[in-house]
């Protein structure tokens, strides 16, 4: 999904974005994803991950804290249904 229509589906679904985080207010859990160019013109997003806020990643120990989400649809249903 290009970046322009990935902020605006989240803009429209009530995130704030900063960087490649995207974070709802009032729920526990946040977006993350990568952006990487797949023509060197179109910026991209993938590898989308929902993370509870707080969590830290550890790579050294192979420990990745979140779920990782086929769509940004997904992720964004996680964020707002996920109350624990």
């Amino acid at each position: 999904m290009e970046i322009k229509k990935a902020e605006k589906k989240l803009e429209k679904n009530g995130f704030q974005i900063v960087g490649n985080m995207a974070t709802l207010e009032g729920s526990n859990y946040h977006i993350e994803f990568l952006r990487f160019t797949n023509d060197y013109e179109t910026i991209e997003i993938g590898c989308i991950k929902v993370q509870r806020n707080g969590a830290i990643d550890h790579p050294e120990y192979d420990d990745f804290n979140g779920t990782y989400c086929n769509n940004l649809t997904q992720a964004i249903r996680y964020c707002k249904n996920w109350n624990f």
